[in-house]
């Protein structure tokens, strides 16, 4: 008789905790419904990334990247690398290189990390030349892109990292890279990030140059104005190489991405509340008669 009532205590025990467990999960249930898979596929020139809520498309011969959103026909965010300049007082009287022109070397990457963040990392390289009206200056430089793109669920982040190096010696001061914008954008003056349709479009305020041995921190320039975004570098004759590398890629550092402090707040109250209302209780009464089972279970301990 005895067994057979601590089996049913336990019996009991377990379904008090699971329900427990339920309540304090419950704040979390429900955050993403996606699956945990990230696939990679190349057709032709297109490389095509389908990574939780999202497919990216990007052009392995020209730098652009398309968003689109699980089951959307338009994309929701499309970022085109036109062109990159050298100017001194006005952008158009200098050289230019036509990035769709260039040849490009491309490489793909993907991780799915262990808290469910796809991870996928475009490498392209080009060797551009750069034309003005009056000549071109062939293999002036190379230009290497890394893309850093972030998606959990319906949330997506790109970075962006830009390296030259190999310059060939102007006389210019500028350097920008240019670039069209397609979707619903918002940006902050003297920001660091351009949101459009809700993906996160980020990059670091600042660059790294190398003059001669001697590297040094460098502002970097934004303008935005009707879809059109620019990047502006200072430039001189004796720059060696300039790394614009993005920052601010960890998903856990950011709460555009997932909120994690309203998580772990709800997880702790449902925690609370779940053992509180039956945990706790439980407990009591088990402290006054002792499982005949477990004697060294934490929960049965004075």
């Amino acid at each position: 008789m005895e067994i057979r009532k601590a089996v049913v205590k336990m019996k009991s025990a377990a379904v008090v905790l699971t329900v427990a467990m339920i309540l304090a999960f419950a704040p979390l249930l429900g955050s993403g419904s996606y699956g945990i898979y990230n696939t990679v596929n190349l057709n032709g020139s297109t490389y095509s990334v389908h990574a939780d809520g999202f497919d990216i498309l990007m052009n392995s011969s020209s730098p652009q990247l398309a968003f689109y959103r699980d089951n959307a026909t338009s994309p929701s965010f499309i970022v085109n690398y036109t062109a990159l300049y050298l100017y001194s007082s006005s952008i158009s009287d200098g050289y230019r290189a036509d990035l769709s022109g260039s040849q490009w070397r491309t490489t793909v990457s993907n991780t799915t990390e262990e808290d469910g963040t796809m991870r996928t990392v475009v490498t392209m390289s080009s060797v551009l030349d750069m034309t003005s009206s009056r000549d071109t200056i062939r293999s002036w430089g190379e230009l290497t892109f890394r893309f850093f793109i972030l998606t959990r669920g319906d949330k997506a982040q790109l970075g962006i990292s830009a390296h030259i190096d190999n310059m060939t010696a102007t006389s210019y001061s500028h350097i920008a890279l240019s670039q069209d914008i397609t979707g619903d954008a918002k940006f902050i003056a003297n920001s660091d990030e351009l949101i459009v349709s809700g993906v996160y479009y980020r990059w670091d305020q600042n660059a790294h140059v190398l003059i001669g041995d001697e590297t040094s921190e460098v502002p970097v320039s934004t303008h935005y104005s009707d879809g059109k975004l620019l990047f502006i570098y200072p430039y001189s004759r004796n720059m060696v190489e300039i790394s614009h590398y993005s920052g601010r890629m960890d998903f856990s550092g950011q709460i555009v991405i997932r909120d994690y402090f309203s998580d772990a707040l709800g997880y702790g109250i449902g925690l609370l509340a779940g053992f509180g209302m039956l945990g706790i209780p439980y407990a009591s009464h088990k402290k006054r008669e002792r499982s005949p089972f477990d004697m060294n279970s934490p929960i049965y301990r004075k």
